[in-house]
């Protein structure tokens, strides 16, 4: 079964709202990795493409279950970067949703091949299954590792922590002689090891320590 227009049409969505959301994030370790994701998503997606063209209906299920893994990755990368206040909606809930229907849309473009699969293969014993099955490739999830903090991490923490609330402009003017990216990269690291939460009141960026 083909895809068809619409789901060309929802990954379109898909793609512009992702890149809005690189190119509005302020922190650049989750700005390059959403671009990542961005990339590996549009590479899945013609992958799967090129595969449902084609005649053999293994390849057409294999490829739609990579492109569902790959839509779950960002998935799950929407959901920590809403945690951390990263991802603001409207954009980041019109994004989920419609990552979702994206992920409908391909499973149900994979599910006629996965039933003629069922039909025309001979019965295979249950214990081939498994082992074929543990073989199968998994996909890497982003690893987001606990940051290494040092020196610096800490002047930033007990600067922030001897005010109940300090806007990012007060730690660049403190710590000018840092570069502003050093000093956002910084601050990102403490938000993600729980030490200062991240507040947004409008267009003003304020830190607090947990």
């Amino acid at each position: 079964m083909k895809s068809g227009r619409g789901t060309v049409e929802i990954f379109g969505r898909c793609s512009r709202l992702l890149n809005k959301i690189v190119l509005n994030i302020e922190d650049g370790f989750f700005s390059q990795l959403c671009a990542k994701e961005s990339d590996s998503l549009l590479s899945e997606f013609i992958f799967f493409l090129r595969r449902e063209g084609g005649r053999h209906a293994g390849y057409v299920a294999q490829s739609g279950k990579q492109l569902t893994l790959r839509v779950q990755n960002i998935l799950n990368l929407l959901d920590i970067m809403g945690h951390l206040g990263l991802a603001k909606p409207p954009t980041s809930l019109l994004l989920e949703k419609n990552l979702l229907l994206l992920k409908l849309s391909v499973l149900n473009a994979c599910q006629p091949t996965v039933r003629l699969i069922t039909e025309t293969e001979k019965p295979v014993p249950l214990k081939i299954r498994k082992t074929n099955l543990r073989r199968l490739p998994k996909l890497n999830q982003p690893k987001l590792d606990p940051p290494k903090l040092g020196q610096t991490h800490q002047e930033v923490s007990e600067f922030i922590k001897s005010k109940e609330r300090t806007q990012n402009l007060e730690v660049f003017s403190r710590f000018s002689h840092i570069g502003r990216r050093t000093l956002k990269k910084k601050l990102s690291d403490l938000a993600r090891a729980n030490i200062i939460k991240r507040i947004a009141d409008g267009k003003k960026v304020f830190y607090a320590v947990l």
